[in-house]
């Protein structure tokens, strides 16, 4: 017999439906494994929401807006996929060896002599600047430092992942922030929202065992109730088998606004506000509050 519970996720992305195939399994292994985390406190789900662990801006996202941005601003379809490459050469090669790699892609890209095909790429970014004063290369190099799994700042040491509240990890800046926002960004910039939801499960493991945890879904479990070590707050862990199961029914963001009082000195001031967002069964808005 069926049993449904109401329960709360926390979370920084952005999404409509869960994904197991997002999981990060090699931490995951470290844990109770493979499963969509729930928990039946509000409280501990904000926590989760603002974990150090998700202050980075999803990889995905980024390059889909960066190429909505592009076209919807600069004529040139062709450069402005050369530029997203250069973005992702830069995210996954070491800095010498990027610019390397670069000059020689756009000469033949271009067919342009190698000898100035760097001139050639900066002198076009430069019209792009004149275009959009937004535009501004060197800030988009910024922000790639803070693009999840980026080599380009600091490296993705699975071991700095265990504590998911560490706040040793670096967050991201609001000069950040405030360069990507007006350019449409919203997807892939982390904001915290924790999401109520029905969940629906037929066979149910009560444990205190990570083992145990790991090894359910195997053995007919479709929802584990964990309480055994590393629980936030001594609340139990929620671990769901499967996205069908689940029915988001509100969603609460907490929207971060910075006001700068004096920028030059970075003084600023920073509101929270929060809107609700009620979804019907079949995940379709049917109506927003908004702060």
């Amino acid at each position: 017999m069926s049993e449904t519970i109401t329960l709360y996720h926390g979370t920084n992305r952005s999404f409509s439906k869960h994904s197991l195939e997002k999981s990060r399994t090699e931490l995951n292994n470290k844990f109770q494994g493979d499963w969509i985390c729930y928990t039946p406190s509000e409280s501990v789900a904000w926590k989760y929401a603002n974990a150090a662990r998700n202050q980075c801006i999803e990889k995905e996202s980024f390059f889909e807006e960066t190429e909505n941005y592009l076209n919807n601003n600069f004529p040139d379809e062709k450069l402005n996929l050369f530029i997203i490459e250069t973005f992702k050469i830069l995210m996954n090669d070491i800095f010498d060896e990027a610019w390397d790699i670069i000059p020689d892609k756009y000469s033949k890209a271009f067919n342009i002599p190698s000898d100035v095909a760097s001139k050639h790429f900066f002198d076009r970014l430069r019209e792009y600047e004149t275009i959009d004063p937004g535009f501004d290369f060197n800030d988009f190099y910024d922000v790639l430092e803070f693009v999840e799994h980026s080599k380009f700042g600091k490296s993705y040491d699975i071991n700095n992942l265990f504590n998911v509240f560490n706040k040793t990890v670096e967050e991201i800046p609001d000069y950040v922030i405030k360069f990507l926002k007006p350019k449409g960004y919203e997807k892939s910039i982390p904001e915290p929202k924790i999401i109520k939801s029905d969940v629906t499960a037929n066979n149910i493991l009560k444990t205190d065992s990570r083992e145990e945890a790991k090894e359910a879904r195997e053995k007919g479990y479709d929802l584990v109730i964990y309480s055994g070590p590393d629980c936030v707050d001594d609340a139990p862990e929620y671990l769901i088998a499967n996205v069908n199961q689940i029915a988001m029914r509100e969603i609460v963001i907490a929207h971060k606004d910075i006001e700068y009082i004096d920028e030059s000195n970075s003084e600023w001031i920073e509101n929270i506000s929060y809107e609700t967002i009620k979804l019907n069964n079949k995940n379709k808005i049917i109506n927003k509050i908004k702060p």
